[in-house]
């Protein structure tokens, strides 16, 4: 039986379309067309082409931080939905 390999991630800071890459924060380079512009990978993917330039690369800046609710830091971590948050603003009495 064959066990299925981990991904092989290219740790280089300087990936083109089509590479595998690992979560995390990338400085993405077009051709012309665009300044360069940051982007956030969430998971494993492949990178995508460009719709207008077709060949971009992708710089890697840094790897994602931890959730706050994965945190071993804090109690129960329950975000307060931001409407809720300004209902509760609006009623308060001062």
């Amino acid at each position: 039986m064959q066990q299925a390999s981990e991904p092989r991630y290219s740790h280089d800071s300087n990936l083109s379309a089509g590479s595998l890459a690992e979560p995390g924060i990338y400085l993405v380079s077009h051709r012309v067309h665009a300044v360069p512009h940051e982007v956030i990978i969430r998971r494993p993917m492949i990178l995508p082409h460009c719709k207008i330039c077709g060949n971009v690369r992708f710089s890697r800046q840094c790897s994602l931080p931890q959730d706050i609710e994965e945190s071993d830091f804090f109690f129960d971590v329950n975000p307060v939905p931001i409407s809720l948050f300004a209902r509760v603003l609006a009623n308060a009495v001062v």
